[in-house]
Formats: structure tokens, C-alpha cells, sequence
């Protein structure tokens, strides 16, 4: 209702410009009244823009859209998934689908191995690594490598496990009952070193 007018469609002509059913259209109050480009509007009192209707907006009777190049594209009713299911879910669509198959059925089995081998690569790519082959990756010169959990237990007597870069590793307890305490060195407050 700006400028005291109501919004309407255009209605594009024979002659009209392709753009025009997208062009903003007012009309004064009234079902009698015709409905005109906002570019027709430009005389005093109303002085309205030039604008075109946003991308999306309905053209041509609610029988099309805008798109963002101002021209009304026609609705398609069956559009590009209901192509696809009758195409696949008809009995002759089935009927080709089955014929392409038993015609090609080499093609079904490179699409069976392609698909193992992408799932299989996949899984050994992108998985977690351990923390022996991280540590192994970050330091490889390094013959020892002590990981203690300084939270688990007390600050005196930490949980560390020793793990080398050939793969042997042990669990070391630090606690009270144990007899002989490898030497620690310090260690942050919070978390493992």
C-alpha cells in the first residue's frame, strides 16, 4: 500500500518486452481499476521508482516466477524429480533400466568395486591416528617416549606409559606399592606431558 496504491501482476502483451511481467505493478484501490508498470507511475502525485519484482515473486497470473535476470520462467507442474520417477518407476522405464543392465553388466561391477575401493580408502585416510604413530611422526629420532596422566592419579605418583617408535610399549604404574620409581621429570599442572 505505498504511495496509497495496491500491488498487482502486469500482464505482459504481445508486443511487451520479456522483462515486463516482472516489472512492479500497482493499481489504485478498487477491483475495477487497471493494474500499471510502477514505470507508468512516474507522473505527480504518486512519483513512484522503476523497480522490478524480487527474484522468486509470482508472475504472469501465478502461472510463473521471477528469476534474478527479470524474466518470468514458466512453472514446470511435473518438474525435474517427477521426470526422474516416472522415468525410473514406470514399467517402461524399469523395463530399460533391466535391459541396460543385462546389456552392460561389466559396467554394474566396476561400479560395486569403484564404490568398495573409495570406502575402503576412505576409512584408512581419514581415521584417528594412535598416539604411538603420532608421537613417532612429530619426533622420529626419539627412541623413548614417556606419556603420563598427571590427573588420574596423584601429582607425586603419576600413570605414564613408556612406548617406543618400534612398536613395544608398558604400562608403568608409579604408585606407592611399587619398588623401584623411574626418574619424572616435572610436569605441567593440568593434563599429559
Amino acid at each position: 500500500m505505498a504511495y496509497g496504491l495496491e500491488s498487482c501482476q502486469c500482464i505482459r502483451n504481445y508486443h511487451d518486452p520479456l522483462i515486463r511481467s516482472c516489472e512492479l505493478c500497482c493499481k489504485l484501490p478498487g477491483d475495477e481499476m487497471s493494474c500499471k508498470s510502477s514505470f507508468e507511475w512516474n507522473l505527480p502525485p504518486y512519483d513512484v521508482p522503476d523497480l522490478y519484482a524480487k527474484p522468486g515473486a509470482p508472475c504472469d497470473n501465478y502461472n510463473g516466477y521471477c528469476d534474478v535476470h527479470q524474466s518470468c520462467r514458466e512453472i514446470d507442474p511435473s518438474g525435474p524429480l517427477a521426470t526422474l520417477r516416472n522415468l525410473l518407476m514406470s514399467p517402461e522405464g524399469v523395463a530399460i533400466l533391466k535391459k541396460w543392465i543385462a546389456e552392460k553388466w561389466w559396467s554394474m561391477l566396476l561400479l560395486f568395486f569403484g564404490s568398495a575401493i573409495i570406502v575402503v580408502l576412505s576409512v584408512r585416510l581419514l581415521t584417528r591416528r594412535n598416539a604411538k604413530n603420532f608421537l613417532s611422526t612429530i619426533l622420529p629420532g626419539q627412541t623413548d617416549f614417556r606419556i603420563c596422566n598427571i590427573r588420574s592419579s596423584s601429582r607425586s605418583h603419576p600413570s605414564c606409559i613408556v612406548t617406543s617408535p618400534s612398536g613395544n610399549s608398558s604400562h608403568l604404574s608409579l604408585s606407592k606399592n611399587r619398588v623401584s620409581r623411574p626418574r619424572i621429570s616435572a610436569a605441567p599442572e593440568n593434563g599429559w606431558v
